[in-house]
């Protein structure tokens, strides 16, 4: 009789073995460039495992509190450039508390609809002034960590997209 367990199998871990012996297997001409992958790929474990293996990468980040402050530090810079898409991206530097080394990121962003302007009736104070309350830009955010020395417009073409867990390049 079968016994039923609740086991995260298709977790990213589960299929870095099955990788690296079908990369191995190519000719090293027909190699991929990069792996690329969601969340789940963007950790110390497999960053290591693809540096070992000279395998170049391109994974999102969780928007942990250290990539936040970055987000913070970058949202203040100039220099965004147009990312495609309706991206704009800068690139950067960033060392996790759980990595071992400092690694490249980029950061995208992209204005969303959720901006407002607040009404005058949120504003008194301002409006009886004569101010006007405008909404500043709102965005979103998506941030890669890649050891691919490309510019931010070529790699903002290949994020990784709802369904894609891992894939070659």
């Amino acid at each position: 009789m079968w016994k039923w367990r609740r086991v995260a199998t298709h977790a990213a871990k589960h299929g870095h073995a099955g990788l690296w012996r079908l990369v191995e297997e190519l000719p090293v001409a027909l190699r991929p460039v990069a792996v690329r992958g969601d969340l789940a790929y963007g950790e110390e474990n497999f960053l290591r495992q693809c540096e070992a293996h000279g395998q170049g990468y391109l994974f999102k980040l969780r928007q942990s509190p250290k990539v936040k402050e970055l987000i913070r530090a970058l949202e203040r810079q100039s220099g965004w450039s147009d990312a495609g898409q309706g991206f704009e991206g800068l690139s950067g530097r960033l060392k996790l508390q759980a990595w071992s080394q400092e690694r490249r990121v980029v950061v995208l962003r992209r204005l969303t609809s959720r901006a407002r302007t607040p009404a005058a009736a949120e504003t008194p104070l301002l409006e009886a002034g004569g101010l006007h309350v405008e909404a500043a830009a709102a965005y979103e955010f998506m941030v890669l960590v890649t050891s691919l020395e490309l510019p931010v417009e070529s790699l903002a073409q290949h994020v990784p997209g709802p369904g894609r867990r891992g894939e070659l390049l």
